[in-house]
């Protein structure tokens, strides 16, 4: 039985044009654009199977590698987006000319360092500067690089993304910087790597939330709490007037809705208002650390009883009984309006589904916050209210242990 010859080596075949299969006729005036297809099609191949001496061959070729291929990738892209990107494959494309700076013709609109920083590929993003990318270049949603590492989490390529100028406070078309985008997932590292590479703590984005807002709705007490120490303003107002407080006890209101669908990382989301990961994290989120954050901004010195654009205070907005009740001993007020409307009217929203001991606690709460016990409470915390921390205030006054804990409104049986 005779032993058939072994297969010529693919690449022995593509030694020379013509490829197998295509005619190359150079009185065709077509010949040279269909060659330039076949060069095309193999050079996805030899991305794909990250054959470097394959690629070689077609860049001596003058393979164009700023063609569109797979219709909306170029081969630099398409290379980064691989599930294990070869660098050699990346470094000779970026020396054949390939440009580090032209996008994807997806409706994101994606650079290479932005596909490259969202992977976390530290040696891609290196070469890819080293060949003129723009640091500050921006997506269709005008996010940069940074703005993905602090998405994405990646310390190390923020650091350096800042260390090659990448601007901090650069803004998306939703108004939100890196730290916006770090504090929504919760990257505490990358929040203090910004702040102290200059951003604003209390930046605003297009609906006037800061990230302390942000913070608050993705029910993170040690982001919070940080933001606090650093100066972030527990009274800021929004463009609907609303604070942090007006935020955190009652998070899944309309209004903070469409604000989330408005903002999410994803642009193309974000401009269809189609329900983000973000979105969807939120509504499933119901932890018990939003209580935290509450004591956390009312102990920083937020104002109890301030209003929005529709006059709510954030009394009004509670949704739970434990909310209500530590407000209230804080030194919320409980006006008469509030008590005919909120207690006896059941048709209205804001404290419907409350037990009538809750009611009647109102009803006790609404005689005693007249009390000379209380009024004093409540206007010694309002003059601590200015050190951003009351609770550390009370601490060095001269007063009794059960005083002082009054003061600090952390005995549980009062707001339980």
């Amino acid at each position: 039985m005779s032993v058939p010859p072994p297969a010529p080596p693919i690449l022995d075949k593509l030694l020379l044009p013509p490829f197998p299969g295509v005619v190359y006729d150079e009185d065709d005036p077509f010949a040279e654009k269909r060659f330039q297809k076949e060069l095309q099609f193999r050079m996805v191949g030899a991305i794909e199977r990250n054959d470097l001496k394959l690629l070689t061959f077609l860049t001596n070729q003058d393979v164009d590698t700023n063609a569109t291929i797979l219709f909306v990738k170029t081969p630099l892209i398409h290379a980064i987006d691989q599930e294990e990107p070869d660098i050699h494959i990346i470094r000779h494309l970026l020396t054949s000319q390939a440009d580090p700076n032209q996008s994807d013709t997806t409706p994101w609109k994606q650079r290479p360092i932005h596909l490259a920083v969202a992977k976390g590929l530290f040696e891609v993003v290196r070469s890819l500067l080293s060949h003129g990318t723009d640091v500050n270049g921006k997506d269709a949603g005008e996010m940069t690089a940074l703005h993905y590492a602090a998405r994405f989490g990646h310390d190390r390529l923020a650091l350096y993304l800042i260390e090659n100028g990448a601007d901090v406070n650069t803004r998306d078309n939703c108004g939100r910087s890196a730290i916006h985008r770090a504090v929504e997932e919760r990257h505490l590292n990358i929040v203090k790597i910004l702040l102290e590479a200059g951003a604003s703590v209390n930046e605003e984005d297009n609906f006037g939330w800061t990230p302390i807002f942000h913070a608050v709705m993705w029910n993170d007490v040690d982001v919070v709490r940080f933001l606090i120490s650093c100066g972030a303003s527990v009274n800021h107002k929004s463009k609907l007037m609303n604070t942090p407080l007006h935020t955190v006890v009652c998070r899944i209101r309309r209004e903070n809705s469409v604000i989330v669908l408005q903002t999410c990382f994803d642009f193309y989301k974000r401009s269809r208002r189609i329900p983000s990961e973000e979105f969807k994290f939120i509504l499933q989120n119901r932890r018990d650390t939003y209580f935290e954050i509450l004591k956390d901004i009312i102990n920083a010195g937020a104002d109890l009883d301030v209003k929005n654009a529709s006059g709510e205070r954030p009394i009004h907005l509670s949704e739970k009984e434990i909310f209500t009740k530590y407000l209230v001993q804080a030194g919320a007020t409980i006006n008469l309006d509030m008590l005919l409307k909120d207690i006896f009217d059941s048709g209205q929203i804001t404290l419907t589904g409350r037990t009538e001991q809750f009611r009647k606690w109102m009803i006790i709460e609404y005689q005693q916050q007249f009390s000379l016990i209380r009024q004093a409470r409540k206007c010694i915390r309002s003059c601590l209210a200015m050190t951003r921390n009351i609770a550390h205030a009370v601490e060095p006054l001269p007063l009794p242990p059960a005083l002082k804990a009054y003061l600090k409104v952390d005995d549980p049986v009062e707001c339980v």
